[in-house]
This record gives structure tokens, sequence and C-alpha cells, in this order.
């Protein structure tokens, strides 16, 4: 009898080591092929990022820029919207008529377009900011003065110098080095294009200064025209420029600039606010800005806010850059 139980719980250890082993095999299996399925997921998006882009992907891109922007979405007139379907064309293309991207009547021709250069691209997005704010158009002359330095200045269509040195000027693309102005643009390159020009002239923070608004991603004109000219202006450890203002301790304030946009700000006075927190608040006021790494609040011994700093450029990597170039 004793035999016999032992014969049996031989027999289950046994049967629970074959089915331990079956599901241990039963479950390498399926982490091969959950690990293949994603190895394939990644490898189909970075291919599907260096797929050339249409130029109706360019178009439906830059209109979302636009909306993005805006914060609100295109609005197409009825009579052009008819217009548009005679012909074929969705709303999605109407918008980019309706923003000067496109012309109805050269639909079927850019529909069958399967690819689009980078500077047509650049084209498109600069018109896409000079409609969101027309103060950063500039001219021919400034754009030559720009595009001189240009490593294939030769190689820029006449219809986009303008376009291609205001991106040169907001260090979209640097021109000392191959920029391949010709090269037929992917869905990654596009995006991160488009990206890049929402990072620079987003205009998402307000610092309020009495009646002056400092807005990062402005024109310094905005603040310039209310404050007149800064009493001095300073090198950064970043690639812009310090506007301070000192004239008035009550009211010091230092405004970061880079190519005309308000990118960075810093105060230490008690007139400075975003709305919700101002300088000398309890440092709890702060709460709704600490998930937000450009912010940064200094205290002083109270727990009170004794100045703030807002910028969005990479401390580690800016100091890291110019270490190694001093």
């Amino acid at each position: 009898m004793a035999r016999k139980r032992l014969m049996s719980r031989l027999c289950t250890l046994i049967v629970i080591a074959l089915l331990a082993s079956g599901s241990a095999v039963v479950y390498a299996e399926q982490d091969k092929v959950s690990k293949s399925n994603k190895d394939a997921a990644v490898t189909e998006s970075v291919s599907n990022k260096r797929e050339n882009i249409s130029s109706a992907y360019a178009l439906d891109s830059a209109v979302m820029l636009y909306e993005r922007l805006r914060n609100t979405e295109v609005t197409v007139p009825q009579e052009l919207l008819d217009a548009g379907i005679e012909k074929g064309a969705d709303e999605a293309f109407m918008k980019a008529v309706v923003l000067g991207y496109a012309n109805l009547d050269d639909f079927e021709e850019t529909v069958a377009s399967d690819s689009i250069r980078k500077q047509d691209m650049l084209n498109i997005l600069y018109k896409t900011v000079i409609n969101y704010d027309g103060s950063y158009a500039i001219a021919g002359d400034e754009a030559d003065d720009i595009l001189n330095s240009c490593y294939d200045n030769a190689y820029i269509d006449e219809e986009n110098r303008v376009a291609y040195a205001f991106m040169m000027k907001q260090g979209i693309v640097y021109g000392k080095s191959g920029t391949e102005p010709d090269k037929a643009l992917t869905v990654g390159g596009c995006d991160e294009l488009v990206e890049n020009v929402y990072d620079l002239f987003a205009k998402e923070i307000t610092f309020d200064m009495d009646d002056v608004s400092i807005t990062i991603g402005a024109n310094i004109e905005s603040v310039t025209d209310k404050l007149g000219q800064p009493n001095r202006i300073d090198d950064s450890v970043y690639s812009f420029k310090w506007y301070v203002y000192n004239a008035d301790p009550e009211k010091f304030v230092m405004i970061g600039v880079q190519a005309d946009r308000i990118c960075a700000v810093y105060s230490n006075s008690s007139a400075l606010g975003t709305g919700t927190v101002s300088v000398g608040d309890a440092y709890v006021r702060a709460a709704d800005y600490k998930s937000d790494k450009n912010f940064t609040f200094y205290t002083d011994n109270n727990g009170n806010i004794d100045a703030v700093l807002y910028h969005r450029f990479d401390k580690e990597a800016e100091y890291t850059e110019k270490a190694e170039t001093d």
C-alpha cells in the first residue's frame, strides 16, 4: 500500500514536472514570438519614417501644424469647398489652398506627386509661420546675407530662398555643411521639421509684468514696443542673448532672445507672474509647474519664491558643448 502511494506521488511529481517543462517551452516560444513581433513593429516603424513623403502628406502636416499653433481649425468657405469637390479635392487639401500652400488648379498634379524636396517643404513651413505671426517675415536682402554663408546656396531655387534663409536664421537648418536642399524628404524628416517649428513658435507660456506680456515664442518686438530697448544685452551660456532691463530694480527682468524670438525669462521682481504664481508667493503655489522642467524656481529662507527662470534649452548639453569649445 505504501509502495502504491509512493508510486502515485512519484507519478504526480513527474506529471507536474512535465507540465511545467511544457509550459516553460510554450512560454519561451510565446516570448520569442512576442519579441519577434515587437522587433518587426520597431523595424516597420523605422522603415516607415524613412519612406519618402508625398506632397499631400507635406500639405496635411503643414495644415495640422498651423492648427496646433493657432489652437483652432482652418475653415474652408462653402463656395470654395464646393469648387474643390467638383475637382475631386477633399477638405484637407482645400485647407492648404486657404492657407496659400497649394492651388486648386494644381490639385491633380499635387496628389500625383509621391515626393517633395526639403527646400519646398521649408517654404511651406515658412508660410505657416508667417500665417501664424507675420512679424517674423524676412526681406530678400536679409535672406541673401544669410545665404551667403550657406554651403548649398547655389542649389536653392529662387522661390525658396527667403524660406531657406529664415530656417537658417532660426537654427532649423545649419548651412555650414551640406544640407541637401534637393533631397526628397522622408516621413521622419518631415515630422522632425514640423515639431522643431512648433517648439520654437508655440506661444504656451506668458509672463506678465504690470501691463507688459512676455510670451515665449513671440517676437521680441512685442516687448520692446512697450519697454523700449534694453539697458544692455549680454551673452548667455546658451545660444541666445539676454536683454537686460534693470533701470527700475523693482521691475528687473532679463529676456532671452534668439533670432528675434523670446526664448527665456528670468526675474526676481514681485511684479512678474504667470497668472497663477508670482515672485514672492509661497513655493507651494508653483505646484502646477513642477512637472515642467523648463521652469526653475528659486526660494528664500522662508520657502517663498525669490526668482523664476524659464528656458527650453538642454542645460547639460549646452554646458558640455561650451566646455568642449573653450
